[in-house]
């Protein structure tokens, strides 16, 4: 009997109620003990030979390969171990892409697992491949989607907790290659994906003038939302609700710097055409490190990201070109110049606020957590030090929403 089997075979002998005592997990009633039993997709974590197969024909992993390797037969020495984390790969592979970042996935303890995380990832990503060819990526694009993305989560990983391997959220992330949700399109990458965020876009039927609107929330005097940092006293707050009829929509003003503010405005639907809103399909932009936010670099990125979306995706239904980041903050603007990469970023977009608490930016600008002391943040950027001693002043850097308010950059 082969090893993957002997594993299956071990794995049917026990049952998931008592795999979840052994391992010290709370219940978890998304994988029912029938999907535990009938290993729908039997993926076996562990074997090495998959992993050396996949390495030798992409060369995905790189540097991470022989740490990865050695954490797989570490998993193999533990039957109870190697069982579940075969059962949470089947469950990833068979289950949507939301079922597999909410699954509870525990990282066992010790050195030997620093890449467990990495482990169950690339034992996913043979799937992924699959389907990006059934989507017409080329094996070029795939390299090229792949390769650079994991190797750069894993890096970005180990900057921010100064330790070994792959974290959960980067994990969550490359999820979005084993379901081949993600391609790289010029400077971006792009998912093709369904709308949550709360912002609606408008073009008028005859001067084609944009507007942007919220469906709901309370928002602070300030026009952000309450409850983002610095924006908690409830004194001038309001309720910037939606309401629609079948003549109308008539929805808070939104203003160039991303404010909402009480005033309301009538845009009746005769003359304003809705583009997109949450639950239409969406090209979503996400920028990498290093991207260069050049004015050309960026239509064309833009231009290039529609045009495989509507043809590798056709189910999503893209409607408009959207992102929801923190780079997006308008505020991003006065500290750094009009003139400045980021900022002419940023006037790509019609934009909308939609909060937070701020924290986006220690992981994505200074590679860490945020630290108990802001003056140890570092300053090595221009960006680090204004945003540096924005924060110690008492300011916050907003993730923002926005769209692309361009006619060749929507399907009505």
């Amino acid at each position: 009997m082969k090893t993957a089997q002997k594993k299956f075979a071990i794995q049917h002998s026990i049952t998931l109620s008592h795999l979840i005592r052994v391992l010290g997990l709370e219940s978890l009633p998304e994988m029912p003990e029938d999907f535990w039993q009938e290993q729908r997709v039997q993926i076996c974590v562990s074997d090495v030979e998959v992993l050396d197969g996949l390495e030798k024909e992409y060369a995905l992993l790189g540097s991470y390969y022989q740490p990865t390797r050695q954490c797989a037969m570490a998993v193999a020495e533990d039957v109870t171990l190697c069982a579940w984390s075969n059962c949470i790969a089947s469950y990833i592979a068979s289950h949507p892409f939301s079922s597999g970042t909410a699954l509870v996935v525990p990282q066992p303890k010790g050195e030997a697992f620093d890449y467990y995380y990495l482990l169950i990832l690339a034992s996913l990503i043979r799937g992924g491949i699959d389907a990006y060819r059934a989507r017409g990526f080329s094996e070029e694009e795939i390299r090229v989607a792949l390769v650079p993305s994991v190797r750069d989560r894993v890096t970005i990983s180990e900057e921010i907790r100064g330790a070994s391997g792959l974290d959960r959220g980067g994990f969550n992330w490359l999820l979005h290659y084993a379901k081949a949700l993600v391609f790289p399109a010029g400077i971006f990458n792009i998912t093709p994906r369904v709308m949550y965020e709360p912002g609606i876009l408008l073009r008028h039927r005859i001067s084609g003038e944009w507007a942007v609107l919220v469906l709901s929330g309370k928002f602070h005097r300030s026009g952000v939302q309450l409850g983002s940092g610095g924006c908690m006293d409830e004194e001038g707050a309001f309720d910037a609700t939606l309401f629609e009829t079948e003549e109308a929509l008539i929805g808070c003003a939104v203003s160039a710097d991303a404010r909402v503010f009480p005033e309301r405005r009538v845009y009746l639907k005769a003359e304003w055409q809705e583009i997109a809103r949450r639950g239409d399909g969406i090209v979503g932009i996400h920028i990498p490190r290093g991207a260069r936010l050049t004015e050309e670099n960026i239509r064309e990125s833009f231009a290039l990201a529609f045009r495989l979306s509507c043809e590798r995706y056709p189910e999503v239904n893209v409607r408009a070109v959207h992102c929801s980041s923190w780079i997006l903050d308008p505020q991003l603007g006065g500290l750094l110049g009009a003139e400045s990469k980021i900022a002419g970023f940023g006037n790509q977009f019609l934009r909308y606020p939609m909060g937070g608490d701020g924290t986006a930016v220690y992981h994505f600008v200074f590679c860490q957590s945020r630290p108990d002391d802001l003056t140890t943040l570092p300053e090595d950027t221009t960006l680090q030090r204004k945003i540096k001693a924005l924060y110690l002043d008492g300011g916050c850097i907003y993730i923002t929403g926005g769209f692309v308010a361009d006619d060749s950059l929507i399907k009505i």
